[in-house]
């Protein structure tokens, strides 16, 4: 068993009959067994000569280990004589330390069993690794929530499908809204520096441009109305961040961290939701279930989330259009950058496999295959994993969330998929590991 050690030393042991000496390396252990013999043994049988020259005088009384000497000096200490006193008796072996009694007693009682004792802090491990072992083997019941939380699930309660399917929800605050001062001029200070940096660099301009003018577009950014009522609005500054290894080379972020002149900000007021998902290793497990894997990915996932007008006009942007004026505007969509918009996101997935899973009972079965945006499933056959993919794409569109790929692992699965999507652009050849663009 292990010790933690803490300090080690040289040492020079030497024979009190001879002029051997061993230099060794020793670790310092607070305890190296406890004491042996573990009682006293009787030698009176033995037949004991007077005078020999015995490398522990004291060897059959109980005392401490002060010294365990490993295998690569023991050796040395060994010389060939070797007499054994008889049955049940002890060898009498010969070292150059000087005689040693080695072997079983006549007393069985007597045997002395060597335990090597660990220290406080590899017990605690021990104790650690085996409970999580009992961790790993017990099936986890459903978690309680906290007050937060509940308030948090309490989803339904605030929640709509608009006239497409796509569901229409409400920010989960904890404290009023009202609590928060206006950053309007924040917001606004911090447009006029980001215009400045994207004057600098006019690649990131035009992408951060495309992105919000295409949101302006797609409807989900509004122009916001002249105000024509005192109200306590929220702006929420933002800032594009660049991925050159996503299919999004940028994705512009709110700061809803930002702090007010009271020192509060937005998501001191948004409750952030209790994690809805199953954990990547559950979900990895049940990948592997069966031998035809699917994976794929819901785009933008977050924005095919509406907010309710109330909310949604609550969340202010400063925004440039080109050929326009700097002017307000609002988010209609779950935002990048609220510490609740992972809970509305996944939440909302949950919900619409409840609410249209008995239409699309196969499909039904992968409401634990979602990690994020992202689902990891399989099926036993082709067919049953064709079956799948159709009656989740089909499940998905209801509630409007369209799949941005799905690429399958089987050669034959994946050949009828690039056939079916893209039939002009790639040609399956004779070679499995071959695609050739037209």
């Amino acid at each position: 068993m292990a010790t933690k050690l803490r300090k080690a030393a040289l040492l020079t042991i030497g024979s009190r009959h001879s002029s051997f000496e061993e230099t060794i390396e020793c670790a310092i252990l607070e305890t190296i067994s406890g004491h042996l013999p573990n009682q006293v043994c009787d030698v009176s049988g033995w037949g004991l000569e007077p005078g020999l020259p015995l490398a522990d005088d004291n060897f059959h009384t109980p005392a401490n280990i002060d010294l365990l000497i490993g295998a690569g000096v023991f050796y040395k200490l060994l010389e060939s004589n070797r007499i054994p006193l008889g049955p049940f008796k002890p060898v009498l072996q010969q070292t150059v330390l000087g005689e040693c009694y080695t072997g079983r007693p006549e007393n069985p009682t007597a045997l002395s069993l060597i335990t090597t004792l660990p220290s406080d802090e590899t017990l605690l491990s021990l104790n650690q690794l085996v409970a999580r072992f009992w961790e790993l083997e017990t099936l986890v019941p459903q978690p309680i929530l906290s007050v937060e939380e509940q308030g948090c699930e309490d989803y339904r309660l605030h929640t709509t499908r608009d006239h497409t399917g796509r569901y229409v929800v409400k920010l989960p605050f904890k404290r009023d809204p009202v609590e928060m001062a206006e950053t309007g001029y924040e917001a606004l200070q911090q447009f006029n520096a980001l215009s400045r940096q994207l004057q600098r660099d006019p690649e990131k301009r035009k992408l951060n441009e495309d992105y919000i003018n295409g949101f302006i577009t797609v409807g989900h950014i509004s122009r916001a109305a002249p105000l024509t009522k005192a109200q306590r609005l929220i702006y929420l500054p933002h800032h594009g961040v660049q991925k050159e290894s996503s299919t999004t080379k940028l994705r512009v972020v709110f700061n809803a961290a930002m702090k007010a002149k009271n020192g509060v900000a937005l998501n001191d007021l948004l409750m952030t939701g209790p994690v809805i998902q199953k954990s990547l290793y559950h979900i990895l497990l049940n990948f592997r279930r069966h031998p035809v894997a699917l994976t794929e990915d819901i785009e933008k996932m977050y924005l095919q989330v509406r907010v309710s007008p109330e909310d949604s006009e609550r969340l202010r942007m400063i925004w440039q259009e080109p050929g326009r004026k700097v002017a307000e505007y609002y988010m209609n969509t779950v935002t990048f950058g609220l510490t609740c918009a992972p809970f509305l996101a996944t939440r909302t997935l949950k919900q619409l496999i409840i609410d249209e899973g008995p239409d699309f009972p196969v499909a039904q079965e992968s409401i634990e295959d979602f990690y994020m945006d992202d689902c990891l499933t399989a099926a036993a056959s082709i067919a049953a994993a064709r079956q799948k993919r159709e009656q989740l794409t089909a499940m998905l569109a209801r509630g409007g969330f369209p799949i941005r790929k799905w690429p399958p692992t089987n050669r034959q699965f994946l050949k009828e998929y690039l056939e079916r999507t893209a039939p002009r652009r790639w040609r399956w050849t004779s070679n499995p590991t071959l695609l050739l663009k037209h």
